[in-house]
């Protein structure tokens, strides 16, 4: 952290799940399912559709959310 253009997450504790992007309002600016395998368990998010500023990756699965601050550049 910081990103400009993509971001690669250990799928491994998501995998089956949804990664959301959500601005600092709350509103969610995109989602994605994550699939239940990945090469590498290694899931690329593409960012550059993204204005620069801060957002919260927040990753939902069956028995878990979890939320991370990111910066894009």
């Amino acid at each position: 952290n910081p990103a400009k253009n993509k971001i690669y997450i250990n799928s491994h504790f998501i995998a089956g799940g949804l990664i959301s992007v959500v601005d600092i309002l709350g509103r969610i600016i995109f989602s994605t399912p994550v699939p239940e395998y990945l090469p590498g368990n290694v899931f690329e998010l593409n960012m550059t559709s993204l204005d620069k500023g801060i957002y919260m990756l927040r990753f939902d699965s069956q028995n878990k959310t979890i939320c991370k601050k990111i910066i894009i550049e």
